[in-house]
């Protein structure tokens, strides 16, 4: 079945239609810098050595006339950090920055569903709105030394702590990061089983193979609760 082939119904297949939706979307953003990749399923924009990437995809689980789901990820590279990261040996020496599905922005479990013609340009229309209001702006945090930093002190999902402390070794900012971490701690109980010890390990070995004098306190086994005394004892 080729892209541009219909059913037994006449419908156009799901492959076929999400391509029309990553063409119009490939077009709209044309205009912002973005360059169409592989059939408009990739869309990148390069600012001096920062890389911006709107990365569309779809579903296996997708049916003529029911479901062709489309589901941004936004993704922000550094061709310089990547070769940061080699000069300095670290255990990655990639050149992702950080990486965001669409629907985060949305405050909950999204996906847009293109398989109804009727339906299909007020979609489109909802996931660039986003895109332009949010993801983009997301993005555009990540080219400004400052920028990111204010972000996190109200949004810690825009990078995980050793990412974070990463960037600011990079920038030539490695004194922020003790305050960082401290603030980080304050935030919210830390334990070997909460879901971001693995970032706080990454951060104890940046701080070792960076020689950046972290006084890192170790992790304890549960993170401590505060137990209200209901009986004045």
């Amino acid at each position: 079945m080729t892209t541009a082939s219909k059913d037994k119904l006449g419908r156009k297949s799901p492959r076929s239609v999400f391509l029309e939706g990553c063409r119009v979307l490939a077009e709209r953003f044309a205009a912002l810098g973005f360059q169409p990749r592989r059939q408009g399923q990739m869309l990148v924009r390069s600012i001096g050595p920062w890389s911006h990437e709107i990365a569309i995809a779809s579903s296996h689980y997708n049916q003529a006339g029911d479901s062709v789901a489309v589901s941004p990820t936004v993704v922000v590279r550094n061709k310089d950090l990547a070769s940061w990261r080699a000069q300095h040996e670290l255990w990655r020496t990639d050149d992702l920055v950080a990486s965001r599905m669409l629907y985060r922005f949305a405050g909950s479990w999204t996906t847009w569903n293109l398989a109804d013609p009727a339906t299909r340009s007020h979609v489109l229309e909802e996931v660039t709105a986003l895109l332009e209001q949010t993801a983009l702006p997301w993005l555009d945090l990540f080219g400004d030394r400052l920028a990111f930093l204010e972000r996190w002190q109200f949004d810690d999902e825009v990078l995980e702590l050793d990412a974070m402390a990463e960037l600011l070794a990079y920038f030539g900012r490695a004194e922020e990061i003790a305050p960082l971490v401290r603030e980080a701690l304050s935030r919210e109980p830390w334990s070997k089983f909460s879901p971001r010890a693995d970032s706080f390990d990454k951060l104890r070995r940046l701080g070792e193979k960076l020689s950046l004098g972290l006084s890192l306190p170790s992790l304890p086994e549960q993170p401590r609760i505060s137990v209200p005394n209901w009986f004045g004892r």
